[in-house]
């Protein structure tokens, strides 16, 4: 099993960000790469949460996420909203296509499963990059472009922000 997305939408950049996604979340080698690091993710609850217990959630998760889009300025790239539980929010402005932006619904996945897992917490505290690189959301995103879009990646050159609350008028049907 694992975390599966689904687009009905039209935007060609999102049905093939979502299919790359699907590919990665299914793979071996995500879970596998998530359970190799060695220490537990900043802002993690409890704080020795071993980011291979992450990987088996991951791994045995049913977990099905619909993308939705909504309107913000290109420097966002989604949100998960706990408001909208079964939801990751993909912006209409967004330039990011293909692997790159797999990786940032790959991070709101992340927020979405630590959301669904009681008595875990492996998300971040605040929004942004500053402060929050090592936390399992940003982490595992980076990890995603540096092993499986073949793109070096750090958080600070090439940021996407997401965010944690969707107004609803941003959302775009």
């Amino acid at each position: 099993m694992s975390i599966i997305l689904t687009y009905t939408g039209n935007i060609q950049n999102f049905k093939e960000a979502c299919r790359e996604a699907n590919e990665i979340l299914s793979s071996n080698e995500f879970i596998e790469m998530i359970a190799s690091r060695k220490e537990p993710y900043d802002d993690s609850e409890p704080s020795d949460l071993s980011p291979r217990k992450i990987a088996e959630f991951f791994q045995k998760s049913n977990l099905q996420l619909t993308l939705k889009h909504y309107s913000r300025p290109q420097s966002i790239g989604g949100a998960f909203d706990p408001d909208y539980p079964t939801t990751l929010w993909v912006n209409v402005n967004t330039n990011r296509k293909g692997c790159t932006y797999a990786a940032v619904l790959i991070h709101e996945c992340v927020h979405a499963l630590s959301y669904h897992t009681p008595n875990y917490d492996f998300t971040h505290k605040t929004n942004g990059q500053n402060g929050n690189e090592d936390s399992a959301p940003y982490a595992i995103q980076t990890a995603t472009r540096n092993n499986f879009c073949n793109q070096a990646f750090s958080i600070g050159q090439d940021l996407i922000e997401v965010e944690t609350k969707v107004k609803k008028e941003d959302i775009v049907d």
